[in-house]
């Protein structure tokens, strides 16, 4: 988990990984309330990587936002390579293939969505932009749940699936989902449970 000092932590790569490095800790009581704010954080689903937690197609929370020369320009994904287009913009493989392949069908040029520029196929390069990707703060998964864990994207897989406390759970009795550290709390107070059932043991 991205505790202050820790390996994750010590690959910093400049003053954005000094200001994460410290994972804070809140209150429950603040976890509506700190979800509320971090739901504002820019979000963006991610496509082309390997990690079982980045293919889910689910949106993941940036601390900043990504500049547009690493957000696909077409479907606004984020890829982890990119396609760079004349305009300055870039694109993912499959947007960039489906534009040439659409406009080869009904004799169009391909051109940029937003600044309708014409793309052209020779020369085109792809180029890296996991690197940068797995280097950025995000937060963790469960931040609406009330996980206050922010760290690098290369950690999110491990923290989620092994570390964090906050991990959804389902009540059968009330179909809310609840942070698994707060699950025990909830099934004694849950509106529908059955005290009747305590009686009996």
């Amino acid at each position: 988990m991205a505790q202050p000092g820790s390996s994750q932590e010590r690959d910093g790569d400049g003053p954005e990984d000094r200001r994460s490095k410290k994972a804070t800790k809140f209150h429950p009581s603040q976890a509506r309330s700190n979800a509320d704010f971090n739901a504002s954080r820019p979000a963006y689903v991610l496509s082309g990587f390997d990690r079982a937690l980045l293919k889910t197609g689910r949106k993941i929370s940036f601390l900043e936002r990504l500049p547009t020369s690493r957000v696909c320009v077409m479907c606004t994904n984020v890829p982890a390579r990119v396609i760079p287009l004349p305009c300055g913009h870039v694109g993912c493989k499959r947007c960039v293939t489906r534009a040439f392949v659409r406009c080869r069908e009904s004799s169009r040029r391909p051109v940029c969505p937003l600044h309708r520029v014409p793309l052209v196929n020779s020369g085109i390069q792809v180029v890296d932009n996991s690197r940068y990707l797995l280097k950025k703060t995000v937060l963790c998964m469960n931040f609406r749940l009330g996980c206050p864990y922010r760290l690098k994207l290369r950690h999110l897989n491990k923290h989620c699936d092994e570390q964090c406390k906050f991990t959804p759970v389902p009540c059968e009795l009330c179909e809310e989902v609840i942070a698994e550290c707060h699950f025990q709390q909830h099934s004694q107070q849950c509106p529908r449970r059955d005290p009747a059932k305590d009686l009996q043991h």
